[in-house]
């Protein structure tokens, strides 16, 4: 345990990490996804999640089940985990659901990637548009519809 003087005038906040709104999407073939979707001139939508959350789980699956519909969301998904799970343990896990073509890890780096990629909570969505710009991150499944079509959320 290290303790460290801090005045009490003041209280902590910590560093929030920043955003990617506007920038270039990160690269994404770190995350172990074996065959990583066509990205070429599409919408990207990102989902980082907790394997062992449910709530995290639960949007996974939503996700991944409207990509699979062929009127479906019209993106690229890709799902990355970041538990902190040996990238193997979040493999079968996927592949036992029928996730596999759009789930990777992170692995031992999950705070390293948290931090690159701005990750405030998890599950965390970020939105790149076909230039793979980052257009929308850190909204909830409910709004996935509205963001990607590009309207405002409420």
């Amino acid at each position: 345990i290290v303790i460290s003087g801090r005045g009490t005038s003041s209280r902590y906040v910590p560093k929030q990490p920043p955003s990617l709104v506007g920038k270039s999407l990160p690269e994404l073939k770190d995350f172990g996804i074996e065959s990583l979707p066509d990205t070429n001139d599409k919408i990207v939508l990102v989902c980082f999640f907790d394997m062992e959350s449910r709530a995290s789980r639960h949007v996974v699956g939503k996700l991944i089940a409207r990509a699979d519909e062929p009127a479906g969301l019209g993106v690229s998904l890709v799902a990355v985990d970041l538990s902190g799970r040996e990238a193997q343990v979040v493999l079968e896990w996927a592949d036992a659901r029928g996730y596999r073509p759009f789930v990777g890890a992170a692995g031992e780096d999950a705070d390293g990637v948290r931090s690159a990629w701005g990750v405030k909570g998890l599950p965390w969505l970020v939105l790149a548009d076909k230039d793979h710009v980052v257009r929308a991150e850190g909204f909830s499944l409910t709004e996935v519809d509205d963001t990607v079509a590009g309207k405002p959320a409420q």
